[in-house]
């Protein structure tokens, strides 16, 4: 009965452990920016490898920040169940190409505008409406930026040509 007893809390544990490597990870902006996935929640998520994962954000597709201690998370933000979301990868594409620092998108994404009636960019591609609209936005903001027509505080302009990521 006893190794019953220790196989059972043995699978207990495995449990566990199974259960803590889907809990995205903690950060103190998770109310903003966050939740955050690791890269093998990522690449369990989309039934991909770890190098897959690093290819798609190589390529641009998928959204990594890197924490001020060298760890690379994810916004679970861009995310749809087991896929990215729709548009997501467009309106991502239309603001790496600009060299926007990678956490300014992020804040970008989730920041209400007025130009959306007060919902975010992430709203409005939750929402399946037309990514095209979004990318538009984002160029028009990073020329107001360029042209010093935004407040500092706003996200694109904190880091707009910064080459850091």
């Amino acid at each position: 009965m006893v190794g019953c007893v220790r196989d059972a809390l043995l699978d207990i544990d495995e449990l566990a452990q199974r259960m803590i490597a889907v809990v995205s990870l903690l950060s103190p902006i998770n109310d903003q920016i966050g939740p955050f996935c690791s890269s093998e929640q990522v690449a369990r998520l989309l039934g991909i490898s770890r190098q897959a994962v690093n290819g798609r954000v190589k390529r641009g597709a998928i959204l990594a920040l890197r924490t001020a201690d060298g760890v690379w998370v994810y916004p679970a933000f861009q995310f749809d169940g087991r896929r990215l979301l729709t548009g997501f990868t467009y309106v991502f594409a239309e603001l790496r190409q600009h060299e926007v620092n990678r956490w300014a998108v992020a804040a970008w994404l989730v920041s209400p505008t007025a130009a959306l009636d007060g919902t975010s960019p992430l709203e409005v591609l939750r929402a399946g409406k037309n990514s095209s609209a979004i990318c538009q936005l984002a160029r028009d903001a990073l020329k107001r930026c360029i042209n010093n027509q935004f407040p500092v505080r706003h996200a694109l302009c904190v880091c707009a040509c910064s080459t850091r990521h």
